[in-house]
């Protein structure tokens, strides 16, 4: 039933395209051509996505209904996610490629390009959450409610108001603990719902179970209240433990499906 009507909306975006006037094509128009790169389907069938690309170009995601209607555009989106209830919408937030060459043409240094953000679109209220500067995130496979996500930590420095003096104490002062891909990043988990959220720093690699509400992560610690080790966490539950407390390099986290099982290295 899902690919029936995949297919049905998908015939019924080209036949639109195929209607308009005939012209003789020229290269702008070949470049401009867009291209279905990615589509999804929801559960329940009642709604479906497609990223449009052009060959030469940005791409945009549009959200249809199941008769064909087009509910909501995003201009510069990709990546897009449905979650198993249907109701939200989880996509890519892109740097517009104008904007790209522009500041490659600068020699603009890599740290310094703008990093891609997320979008969270909820379909029942038709609003829209956008998080900036998203290096990963996870969206579970069967349950629905939550999305876990790191950030880029931001390049603005804090510098203090007023005049600056010199510290003359004579005791050594101890450079605080920054994000980084040794040390770990944020691990942000969100509810989708009351958009309330729980946050682990420092977390260097997670996983979600694909049935059951149940995350671990493996993180570095704060040095104060959180220690190094590997953290299980239900979110629906507001619980986390851990399974292992001490400090070293985690690699290859996996969970069973359900849940129940754990394996890391």
């Amino acid at each position: 039933m899902k690919n029936y009507i995949l297919t049905l909306i998908s015939l019924t975006i080209c036949l639109s395209v195929l209607s308009q006037t005939k012209k003789a094509l020229t290269i702008d128009d070949l470049s401009s051509w867009n291209r279905i790169t990615e589509n999804v389907i929801s559960d329940n069938g009642s709604i479906c996505g497609f990223v449009f690309e052009p060959w030469d170009g940005d791409p945009a995601i549009k959200l249809y209904d199941r008769e064909g209607i087009e509910k909501k555009s995003f201009p510069y989106a990709s990546g897009i996610k449905l979650t198993p209830d249907s109701r939200f919408m989880i996509f890519t937030i892109v740097t517009p490629k104008s904007k790209l060459t522009e500041l490659k043409l600068k020699k603009t240094k890599k740290e310094d390009m703008p990093v891609n953000g997320l979008g969270i679109f909820d379909v029942a209220n038709n609003t829209t959450d956008t998080i900036n500067r998203v290096k990963t995130f996870k969206v579970p496979v069967k349950w629905s409610g939550w999305i876990a996500y790191q950030c880029e930590p931001s390049k603005g420095t804090d510098k203090p108001n007023g005049k600056q003096v010199a510290d003359t104490s004579s005791v050594k002062k101890t450079k605080p603990k920054t994000e980084s891909e040794d040390n770990g990043y944020h691990l942000v988990i969100k509810n989708l719902t009351d958009r309330s959220s729980d946050t682990i720093k420092f977390v260097t690699g997670y996983v979600l179970a694909e049935e059951a509400p149940v995350i671990i992560c493996s993180t570095t610690g704060d040095e104060k209240s959180l220690e190094p080790g590997v953290i299980v966490i239900n979110p629906e539950k507001n619980k986390r433990s851990y399974i292992f407390s001490d400090k070293g390099k985690f690699r290859q986290l996996t969970i069973s499906k359900d849940g129940k099982r754990m394996v890391y290295i």
